[in-house]
């Protein structure tokens, strides 16, 4: 394999497209929060019409690198036009150099700590673009460089595969929740009696939410010991399933959780972005600790902790926290007891086992997809820096 030593300026350009939101137009918006930390992925999509102050335009295929804090590595590459936030460097590759090939530079450790280096600011240090342009490199030829995006790329194509098969049996999965515990829809030729929530089918009882579910259940953990830990940016916007967490030492203040636990983030903006999580990823009889704004929600014996968290995602039980928030503005907060008003239509025993065993299979298949995902992300962040080098040559 060939390569010629090039700087960073000479294969790379920054684009300063300014785009000044109007409530009138909703293109597709990228903000930091939308970029996960270190996977290479975008976690969800924003719309520019929420947005007040000016942006910056990509095309599809532009490369987005987060410039605030580029040890987080937030790098993406859209498949969409949209905006972006300031804080994040829209790049093209110029003449000479592969797109995807300088995707994966960017991706690189040796790029990120580069980056980072050279930052500026203490609190909230940025990547500077003037520093950014004198890294230089060995670069292969231009089909080298191809051929290495291609499978690089082929990799991310299977993990997005994967994302999107998870989101349609979310999806899915809501859509059977919402016909059955909000429409009825399999129940029709029931029996239906009057009930504080309106008509629901006889043998249905109305409870309020803390007799089918504990909130924040009291679990007891020795100080100073290490478990798993989930921090906020780790919840999803949307789908069931944490995407990534860490060891962590307990110093006594935090949420404590258990595998069929829901958590729910209680905290502006977080909880409108829809940030919740079914606990699925400890071992068995393993307690996770995490942030102190999360709202740990546990099924009760006589109900399923996927109905459970079906209900943390539905639109009404949604809407009703959103609505239950106090405090001073930015810092508001929706309290546990709040859902002590909170009333739920349960259905008999055997209902709850049938959608358990209905949607369960989602679940494991979507689990299943996750670690595949994982894997294939460690093999890819194995093979970068080493196919980048030519450590590792194609034939290979």
């Amino acid at each position: 394999m060939r390569f010629e030593r090039k700087s960073f300026r000479e294969c790379a350009q920054l684009i300063r497209d300014s785009y000044n939101p109007s409530a009138n137009e909703n293109l597709p918006y990228v903000g930091l929060e939308h970029i996960g930390q270190q996977t290479l992925r975008l976690n969800a999509i924003g719309s520019s019409s929420e947005t007040i102050s000016n942006k910056l335009r990509f095309r599809s295929g532009d490369i987005l690198f987060g410039k605030l804090r580029p040890y987080f590595r937030k790098v993406v590459m859209p498949k969409f036009d949209g905006v972006c936030s300031t804080d994040i460097f829209v790049i093209r590759a110029k003449e000479g150099t592969d797109q995807k090939f300088l995707y994966y530079w960017l991706a690189s450790e040796d790029f990120i700590t580069y980056a980072t280096a050279g930052s500026e600011g203490t609190k909230m240090p940025r990547a500077k673009w003037e520093f950014l342009e004198r890294l230089e490199k060995e670069i292969p030829t231009l089909p080298e460089q191809r051929r290495i995006g291609e499978i690089l790329g082929a990799i991310d194509d299977k993990i997005e595969l994967n994302i999107q098969m998870n989101k349609t049996l979310e999806e899915m999965a809501a859509a059977i929740f919402k016909s059955w515990f909000i429409d009825f829809e399999p129940f029709k030729d029931a029996e239906f009696v009057e009930s504080d929530l309106g008509l629901i089918p006889k043998r249905w009882e109305v409870l309020p939410l803390p007799r089918v579910m504990e909130i924040n259940p009291h679990v007891i953990v020795d100080k100073e010991i290490t478990m798993p830990y989930v921090a906020m940016a780790d919840l999803p916007m949307g789908g069931s399933r944490v995407s990534d967490w860490r060891k962590r030492r307990f110093k006594g203040s935090g949420s404590r959780f258990e595998n069929g636990d829901v958590l729910l983030a209680r905290i502006t903006p977080c909880l409108e972005n829809g940030k919740t999580a079914y606990i699925d990823f400890l071992k068995s009889c393993e307690t996770g600790w995490g942030s102190t704004e999360f709202i740990v929600l546990r099924a009760r014996p006589f109900v399923s902790s996927i109905w459970v968290y079906s209900i943390a995602r539905s639109d009404d039980f949604r809407a009703f926290a959103i609505q239950s928030m106090t405090g001073t503005s930015g810092r508001q907060r929706v309290q546990a007891s709040s859902f002590n008003h909170y009333e739920v239509a349960v259905p008999p025993p055997e209902v709850l086992a049938q959608f358990q065993k209905k949607i369960q299979t989602f679940f494991i298949t979507i689990k299943a997809n996750d670690d595949e995902s994982y894997t294939l992300a460690q093999s890819r962040d194995t093979l970068l820096p080493k196919l980048l080098s030519g450590e590792i040559r194609l034939m290979d």
